[in-house]
């Protein structure tokens, strides 16, 4: 039976482990669309879940080339959406770890903080130039400013705000990592 599930999350590290959590319970991820899980039984732990942020599109031959070696090697590519791929693989089959290395563990990281970093300027741009526009007066439409744009501005950089603490935590995690990383080389 095939089980839908509505839910947003900001940090991909808890997201994967929710979704083992389900698989735990007998869900195994089937496919994802913008916020929307579905699911289907299985037997309890049949699958481990991992979530990455390839670097091109899921689209781009780059990206698709790489998901087909992943496919070769085992991994089943559940599904993608833009940037993100979710994968899995059958639990017996032993651990599944896409980062074997605090190198590749640490190079994901940083381009996990890139993205944030960049859609994060974005919005606050795209934001802080609406309230700008918002702001400015209209004297041919009789009013002072537009508070549809002002709105919309404040929206935006309230996501940006969303967009740079969820780069503060992945931050956080890359500084602990490279604290590791120094601690062992010393």
């Amino acid at each position: 039976m095939k089980k839908k599930v509505h839910k947003i999350y900001y940090d991909y590290v808890t997201e994967e482990k929710w979704l083992n959590e389900m698989s735990a319970k007998g869900l195994a991820l089937i496919d994802y669309n913008w916020a929307t899980y579905t699911f289907e039984d299985s037997r309890p732990g049949e699958y481990t879940y991992r979530i990455e942020l390839l670097d091109s599109r899921a689209s781009h031959p780059v990206s698709q080339k790489y998901l087909e070696f992943l496919e070769d090697s085992g991994v089943e590519v559940v599904a993608t959406f833009t940037w993100w791929a979710f994968l899995r693989k059958r639990t017996e089959d032993g651990p599944f770890e896409i980062y074997s290395d605090n190198a590749s563990r640490i190079a994901q990281l940083k381009k996990v903080s890139r993205l944030w970093t960049t859609l994060g300027a974005m919005e606050l741009f795209i934001g802080l130039t609406n309230i700008a526009i918002g702001l400015m007066p209209r004297q041919e439409q009789g009013q002072i400013h537009s508070p549809v744009n002002v709105f919309l501005g404040l929206l935006l950089v309230g996501i940006a705000i969303g967009f740079f603490t969820m780069n503060s935590r992945t931050r956080k995690n890359l500084k602990r990592l490279e604290k590791e990383v120094d601690i062992q080389e010393s």
